[in-house]
C-alpha cells in the first residue's frame, strides 16, 4: 500500500511538472520555529487552517510537495503518509504547509557550502562540516523554495536562509 502510493505520487509529479511548476520534493514534517508539534494545514498560503496533522515527535511523517513560494508548500496530490500509523492522511487538493515544518535532508562526503544567494560564485553564508570522526555532512534543514537547481534552506548565517545546491538533497525515504 505505502509502495503504491509513493509510486503514484512520484508519477504524478513527473507528469505534471512544467517549466512553470517547480519541481516536487520528498521531505518530512518536523517542529516549526514556533515550537509547535502539530502542523497545521492551510487552504492557500496564509489561508483559513483546514485541518491539524498529528503530533510530529511521536509521528514521522512523510509528504510530496511543490511549488514553494511565499514561505508555504503546495502538498501534492492532497495527502501525506503517517509512517508510525501506517495510514495515509487524506488532505483537500489546495493544502498548503508552513516551509517552518517541511524538512529537507541534504547530504556530502565533505562540506556543505550554504550560499547567500543560488549560484555557486555567490558569498557564502556558512559552511558545514562533517561531525568529528564522521567522513560524510548530513544536514536536516527547514526548506523554502526551489529555484534552477538550488534550495533555500534555513541557515544560522546572518541572513537567516541560504541556498544549497540540489544535488547534495537526499530523499528522507
Amino acid at each position: 500500500m505505502k509502495r503504491m502510493f509513493l509510486f503514484s505520487l512520484i508519477v504524478t509529479c513527473l507528469l505534471s511538472s512544467t517549466a512553470v511548476h517547480a519541481q516536487c520534493l520528498k521531505a518530512y514534517l518536523g517542529q516549526g520555529n514556533s515550537g509547535k508539534c502539530r502542523p497545521t494545514v492551510h487552504n492557500a498560503p496564509k489561508g483559513k487552517v483546514i485541518a491539524t496533522l498529528p503530533d510530529v515527535n511521536d509521528h514521522f511523517i512523510e509528504v510530496m510537495v511543490k511549488n514553494g513560494r511565499n514561505s508555504y508548500w503546495q502538498i501534492d496530490q492532497g495527502s501525506c503518509y503517517d509512517q508510525d500509523a501506517n495510514r495515509t492522511i487524506d488532505l483537500p487538493a489546495q493544502a498548503y504547509i508552513h516551509c517552518q515544518y517541511v524538512y529537507g535532508c541534504f547530504e556530502s562526503n565533505g562540506p556543505i557550502t550554504i550560499r547567500k544567494n543560488p549560484s555557486a560564485s555567490a558569498e557564502v553564508e556558512q559552511v558545514v562540516r562533517p561531525v568529528k570522526n564522521n567522513k560524510k555532512t548530513t544536514l536536516m534543514t527547514p526548506i523554502a523554495t526551489i529555484r534552477n537547481g538550488w534550495i533555500q534552506v534555513r541557515s544560522a548565517g546572518s541572513q537567516g536562509y541560504g541556498w544549497i545546491e540540489v544535488k547534495y538533497y537526499k530523499s528522507p525515504w
